[in-house]
Parts: structure tokens; C-alpha cells; sequence
């Protein structure tokens, strides 16, 4: 790799600390060039080891020291601080920590991760408050090895970040040291790709500002053909068959974003998350359905809507035209003939009149007995404290009732 004058350091000693692969060994071979003594700290005795023999003959030094820090977090916020306090009465050239993008936007799943990245950017901030001097960048993924090669390095293009060319950082690296800059953000970002999904659950005012944003998320592909094509065939179908054209559509596009050979393993019943659905392939699974379907479905639509049997009536509702989708209506109701008997299921209530069954009850309404009497002057308790007034009831055998009202049915 072809090195670039960062700062002056010939003669200088140089500590790097928490890597000696990819980035580490890359800003180790640029310092060395420009002829500094290199040491090199790692957790990792057997890759240090490595380094130390490829780094040896050039005036490298790895050592291996163990750490007896269990987190991320701790070792990179414990090995900053403990770096700030020791280098204090030092006449340092330059103070670099090497932070990530996840300090700047967050990282799923990495919370640590991120939080002691942060740190970095703040005690790059707080030494430069004290005359102190300090750079931070916080990088986005290097090629060329170390963290971001394999499956990782496929997933992160997925996401749009793009692996950056090693000799580019470093002469952005050389450029922000040279102008003395506070906290950076690097990183060859892929806006079409990343945008939409780092906004799939709200918008981010952080991104909010850049033009290639704002076209990323203002794009959405649709095909009106599709829409045509898909509405024509599901309108000869009766609403049990759409449904199930429906069903099947959503769990074959599911399957494909997910990796699945079938639609079989994918179960319309459980929700996206538990499906596996993150941001990312949300996106995914939308854009797959816009070109199937037509629609300009949104980015949010499967926490909108968390199951595919869910998602497969939304797109029912926006396929088929109203009057197709809604329900019959119900029929005329039919008048009950002279001889149909009538069947009381269940009742409770209580009434005037001495009724006090359902038989007295049928009673009086056949026999159409008036059953209004004069209202009480004091009101009984009852469970429901919404009935406000009770008729009060004459017995059969004419005995009053304890209160001093006096209700009589005529």
C-alpha cells in the first residue's frame, strides 16, 4: 500500500493500540515510512505475533497485552482514558482515536459498541478544550481486511456502506491532521441504498439536509402495469380466492428477501420481527411488492401491518376497488309468521308490577297491564349506581314496603 506523509514523525515514537490487522497495520506501515518506531498493542497474542514478523524488519514493534476487560466498550473507553491520562505531561505530535460511524448514527444490535465510540469523539472534544491535541474520525468500513471482509463485508454493502479504499482514508486521515480538525465522520455511503431503510421508522433529522437523501427517499420504483395486470386477475376471483392469490404473493416475496428456497418455511400468522425482518429487509420486501403489485407501498408498511396475512389484506384494500371488497349486505329482516313460537335464551332485569319472572313478565305484556306507578321519594341501592330511580312495587297481599312511599301498579 502506498503510504502518505500524515505529519512529521520522523524519529518519533508512535503507540497504536486495540489492532494490529487491517486499519492498525495499514497506519503502522504509514508511520514507519515516514520514519517513526512503531509499537503496536493487541489483545490477540497470535495475530500480534504475526505482525510483529511482518512489521520487524521495517522498525515495527506488536506487543501482546491482555486486557481484563469482558466488553467493547470497556476496553475502548478504558484504553482512551487511561492513554489521555498517561500522555498528559507528554509533548505529543498528535493524539488520534480512531472512532466508527456507529458513534455518529448508532449501530443495531452494538449498543457498547457505539456508546464507546462516542466516548472517543467527546475525549477528542473535551482535550482539544484543554489546549490538548486530538483528532477523531469516526470511519466508516475499510477494505483491505480486518473487521469488514466475508459475510461482513457483504452485509454492510447491503446496507450501503461501501468499503473505502485504504490509500483514500489514509490521505483524508493526512488532510485532517494537517488542518487541525475536531471530530470527522468518513465514510463512502450509498445514499439510494442506505437512506431508506435508516429511515424506515421515522425520519432522521441528522441526514435529513443532504441532497442525496432527499432523492433516495423521494424515489420509489412502481410498475403500473403490474397493478393492471394483478387487479385484472384477482377481479375475476371470488374474495376467498384473492385473499389466498394475496397470501401467497406476500410469503413467496418474504421468502426471497429472507433467503428461503420455498414460501413453505414462511408462516403468515407470525410477525415480520419474528420472521427475521429487520430495517434493511423491509426495504427490500417493499420494493419487491411495488414491482409486483404497482403500488407505492410504504417503507413502513410491515410494522404497519406485522403479519403477512396482515399485509396481504392491506394490498386486498388497495388492489380491488371498494365496492368489490365490501361486505354484502346483510338481508332484509323477515317478519315472524302468526304460529312461530318465540324463545327467550336468557334475561336479567327487574321490573314493576309484581313481575318477578320471566312467566310474570310474558303475563303482563299479554294481558297489557299497566305497570307505571308513582316514583319513589327515597332511592334503593343497587349494584348499578347508573339507575338513579326504582319503581316501587305494591305486593299482591297489599302490605307496604318498608319505605314510606307508597308505589302502586294500575
Amino acid at each position: 500500500m502506498k503510504t502518505q506523509d500524515l505529519f512529521s514523525l520522523k524519529g518519533r515514537i508512535a503507540l497504536i493500540t486495540g489492532g494490529s490487522r487491517g486499519i492498525g497495520r495499514m497506519i503502522a506501515e504509514g508511520f514507519i515510512a515516514q520514519g517513526a518506531k512503531v509499537y503496536i498493542s493487541a489483545r490477540k497474542a497470535d495475530a500480534c505475533d504475526q505482525t510483529a514478523k511482518e512489521l520487524s524488519k521495517d522498525g515495527g514493534t506488536c506487543i501482546s497485552i491482555p486486557m481484563n476487560v469482558s466488553t467493547v466498550a470497556g476496553a475502548k473507553v478504558a484504553g482512551a482514558a487511561h492513554l489521555d491520562e498517561l500522555t498528559a505531561g507528554l509533548n505529543l505530535g498528535a493524539f488520534m482515536l480512531f472512532s466508527s460511524i456507529s458513534a455518529t448514527w448508532g449501530s443495531g444490535l452494538q449498543p457498547a459498541y457505539a456508546a464507546a465510540n462516542a466516548y472517543l469523539d467527546a475525549l477528542a472534544e473535551q482535550r482539544r478544550s484543554r489546549g490538548l491535541p486530538a483528532t477523531s474520525v469516526a470511519w466508516g468500513p475499510w477494505g483491505g481486511g480486518g473487521m469488514s471482509t466475508g459475510d461482513a463485508a457483504a452485509q454492510l454493502e447491503r446496507l450501503g456502506l461501501r468499503l473505502m479504499d485504504p490509500d483514500l482514508a489514509v490521505a483524508a486521515l493526512e488532510l485532517i491532521v494537517e488542518h487541525d480538525e475536531g471530530p470527522v465522520t468518513i465514510a463512502d455511503v450509498d445514499w439510494a441504498r442506505f437512506a431508506p431503510a435508516f429511515t424506515v421508522r421515522r425520519a432522521s433529522p441528522l441526514i435529513a439536509g443532504l441532497a442525496e437523501v432527499r432523492q433516495a427517499l423521494s424515489q420509489t420504483s412502481v410498475v403500473p402495469e403490474a397493478q393492471a395486470a394483478l387487479g385484472q386477475r384477482l377481479a375475476g376471483l371470488s374474495p376467498a380466492e384473492q385473499g389466498r392469490v394475496l397470501l401467497e404473493l406476500v410469503r413467496t416475496e418474504a421468502a426471497a428477501v429472507l433467503g428461503h428456497r420455498s414460501p413453505d418455511g414462511v408462516s403468515a400468522s407470525h410477525a415480520f420481527k419474528e420472521l427475521g425482518f429487520d430495517s434493511l429487509t423491509a426495504i427490500e420486501l417493499r420494493n419487491r411488492l411495488n414491482t409486483a403489485t404497482g403500488l407505492r407501498l410504504p417503507a413502513t408498511m410491515i410494522f404497519d401491518y406485522p403479519t403477512i396475512t396482515d399485509l396481504a389484506n392491506y394490498l386486498r384494500t388497495q388492489l380491488i376497488p371498494a365496492s368489490q371488497t365490501a361486505p354484502p349486505p346483510a338481508p332484509a329482516p323477515r317478519p315472524a309468521g302468526a304460529g312461530e313460537p318465540v324463545a327467550i335464551v336468557a334475561m336479567s332485569c327487574r321490573f314493576p308490577g309484581g313481575v318477578s319472572s320471566p312467566e310474570d313478565l310474558w303475563d303482563l305484556l299479554a294481558a297489557g297491564t299497566d305497570a307505571i306507578g308513582d316514583s319513589c321519594r327515597h332511592r334503593a341501592r343497587h349494584q348499578d349506581r347508573r339507575v338513579f330511580t326504582m319503581i316501587c312495587r305494591r305486593y299482591a297481599s297489599g302490605e307496604e314496603e318498608a319505605t314510606s312511599s307508597r308505589g302502586h301498579a294500575r
